[in-house]
């Protein structure tokens, strides 16, 4: 746990590092390059982030209706630098706390997104990280 919130710390502190700079440096599309494709198995990803000598894996909470998500990417993630600084260090998985599909957690329990969201990580609001 105490992994989790110095992560948590640390994200909180780049976004606001990189708050000034948002819009005034090149956007790409979130979707495309800053998510990476995944299986929702967390385990296979932190051993894929192992072999390509990354932290770890950075999982964003979000929901389809949420306004801070929206812009969250319309304004942090969308950047090339952040999308680049983060691809760089994690393998980036975003989950729907709302959604059906199965995800894997690190203890190896296969459940639905919503209850890897809300059961297992206590996530009540979006954009969580």
């Amino acid at each position: 746990m105490k992994v989790a919130y110095t992560i948590s710390v640390s994200l909180a502190g780049l976004f606001l590092i990189l708050a000034p700079s948002v819009g005034s440096g090149e956007t790409r599309d979130p979707s495309e390059y800053f998510f990476q494709e995944s299986f929702n198995d967390l385990a296979e990803e932190a051993e894929i982030a192992r072999e390509e000598g990354k932290t770890g894996v950075l999982v964003m909470f979000e929901t389809d209706d949420c306004p801070w998500c929206e812009r969250m990417k319309d304004t942090v993630l969308n950047q090339v630098s952040v999308q680049d600084y983060f691809r760089h260090h994690f393998r980036l998985i975003g989950l729907n706390t709302d959604g059906d599909a199965l995800v894997t957690g690190f203890d190896g329990v296969e459940v639905s997104e919503t209850e890897f969201a809300l059961a297992h990580n206590r996530v009540r609001a979006t954009p969580a990280f």
